[in-house]
């Protein structure tokens, strides 16, 4: 869960940022041999004063922050954009600039608690905030907003949730800096005192319930972005027969104790595909570095193990949308952190970038909420245990022109402007109650 710097984390960021700037950034890495978040701070504002949006008109200001900015926070600022009501602002430390493209009025580096709630009353001097959304994995931001005098609801953007995942987890143990007490913790103190939540899957729901947490929670998916939709266009069949699978996300590096992510070692699966003779290709995030041996060794020695070069978050779609399918397969049963509730329970972001990539979804039972999806549009395929074995006979009895179908049905249904009302609805009915209690207060 926890975030710790390191040179090499910086720079797989820095590929992330405008030519001009990741350039200095890369050359001031290479220069110093560490990181600096001032000397960071520094390369950024100078190009954020720069980034040329009008001004704030009037309207109500949503703010959002998260240190690591990602396409949760760019999907949602836009769908909010695009009604008229709101302008957005971003408080971020780190960006992607193409994914952030039209999602926001003001972006502003912010590199502390501290300096977030001095940030926001200066923003308060000049503009309306309606509201102000904090991410999950950085809670204190939203601890310290909360308890600083204030004219405007606190709600947290829910990415990853240590309570969540320390509540459901597998096996009652301590998991040190895999799952820090400290960030559960500040969840706990955060969530029961916020204005509202902003869940991302069904797990906080759990939580919420048994846990007897009363804050106000809409449960939001990451959704599809239209502007990312690559087309659907039907393919004939291999002449040789070969079959495709895709994985375009987060790859668990090798060096990671599997019983606590068991799941993420994809390469545990690469025999499996060579016996099945269906071609397993790897896209890892750009947002991490990546070096993992064994999926090198891997990819030169077995056919059918293909480890590509990450590429920007917002040519994912494109890059992916050749292949037959999107791999959605994760076996936790060696994790003694996520227990089968936990998986069961969660919707990750890849999902909606396989939709946009026009791609139909291989599943398993274990992932449940995803393979309703999977059921509910017809858009893939879902396997009765998380393994490649059996997969070439299954996927020959597809009929691919239906399975593509069903994703256009798919991503038409789950497209972020198709549930903005949704979302707009509850900012306004938080902001109401936030109001009306302050009122009475007075």
């Amino acid at each position: 869960m926890s975030w710790k710097h390191s040179w090499s984390e910086s720079a797989a960021w820095a590929r992330a940022l405008p030519g001009r700037v990741a350039g200095r950034l890369r050359r001031d890495l290479v220069d110093n041999r560490s990181f600096s978040m001032r000397r960071y701070g520094s390369i950024l504002r100078a190009w954020l004063r720069g980034f040329g949006r009008p001004p704030l008109d009037g309207r109500p200001v949503v703010v959002f922050h998260k240190v690591y900015a990602k396409h949760r926070e760019y999907n949602q600022a836009a769908a909010l954009r695009s009604t008229g009501r709101y302008q957005t602002v971003l408080f971020a430390q780190y960006f992607d600039f193409e994914e952030m493209e039209g999602a926001f009025d003001e972006v502003h580096f912010c590199a502390n608690p501290g300096a977030f709630v001095r940030q926001l009353s200066a923003l308060a001097r000049r503009a309306s905030i309606h509201s102000v959304l904090c991410g999950t994995q950085t809670v204190d931001y939203a601890q310290r907003a909360m308890d600083t005098p204030r004219d405007w609801p606190v709600l947290i953007n829910q990415y990853d949730s240590a309570w969540a995942t320390d509540h459901l987890k597998r096996a009652p143990r301590d998991f040190g800096e895999y799952l820090p007490a400290s960030e559960i913790a500040a969840e706990k103190d955060a969530f029961p005192r916020c204005d509202g939540v902003i869940g991302r899957f069904r797990a906080l729901n759990i939580l919420f319930e048994e846990q007897d947490v009363r804050t106000p929670l809409i449960t939001r998916w990451d959704l599809c972005d239209r502007r990312r939709f690559a087309p659907i266009e039907s393919r004939p069949p291999s002449p040789d027969g070969a079959l495709s699978v895709v994985v375009a996300g987060l790859v668990w590096p090798m060096n990671l104790p599997e019983d606590v992510y068991g799941e993420g070692q994809l390469v545990r699966y690469a025999a499996d595909f060579q016996a099945e003779r269906v071609h397993l290709h790897v896209y890892p995030s750009p947002y991490l570095p990546f070096h993992c041996p064994q999926y090198e060794k891997e990819n030169r020695e077995n056919p059918f193990f293909h480890l590509h070069a990450s590429v920007p978050a917002s040519q994912s779609p494109t890059a992916i949308a050749a292949y037959d399918l999107g791999w959605m397969v994760a076996d936790c049963s060696r994790s003694a952190l996520f227990s089968d509730r936990s998986v069961g329970a969660i919707i990750p972001l890849r999902f909606f970038g396989l939709l946009e990539a026009g791609l139909p979804i291989v599943c398993a039972e274990n992932m449940a909420s995803v393979a309703d999806l999977v059921r509910k549009y017809d858009c893939g395929v879902v396997l009765p245990r998380p393994s490649p074995l059996g997969l070439r006979k299954l996927l020959e009895a597809q009929d691919f022109s239906a399975l593509r179908s069903g994703v256009a049905r798919a991503r038409e249904a789950l497209e972020t402007l198709n549930h903005v009302d949704d979302f707009v609805a509850f900012l306004e009915e938080v902001r109401e109650r936030w109001s009306s209690s302050h009122r009475s207060v007075s």
